[in-house]
């Protein structure tokens, strides 16, 4: 299982993408999974900023995709957001070492 932030997303589906190839390589087959966070970000970039590829690429990616609902620890939830570190970034991070922790 692989969970992907918004930048991931963005990569696999941009035009001219420089490693698209190589995430497509190193996923294969795997389930992919999106907190909801990250799904709505990256699909408000794709709505505002997409081209028709980008667009269609969109669309067939995101039904590789699972959607997990954020539900941020009470540890998480105390982070105080700061110019670096947005809140949603505190939402999504962890998760990120949760789904990865065995790679």
């Amino acid at each position: 299982m692989v969970n992907l932030d918004t930048v991931s997303a963005v990569a696999f589906i941009a035009e001219g993408s420089v490693v698209r190839y190589l995430l497509r390589q190193y996923i294969q087959e795997q389930q992919m999974v999106m907190t909801q966070t990250a799904f709505n970000e990256f699909t408000a970039i794709v709505q505002q900023i997409g081209g028709v590829l980008e667009q269609a690429r969109a669309i067939k990616f995101l039904q590789r995709i699972t959607i997990i609902y954020d539900n941020p620890s009470v540890r998480a939830l105390s982070l105080q957001p700061t110019r670096k570190l947005g809140m949603n970034v505190s939402l999504i991070a962890p998760f990120i070492f949760v789904f990865n922790s065995n790679h």
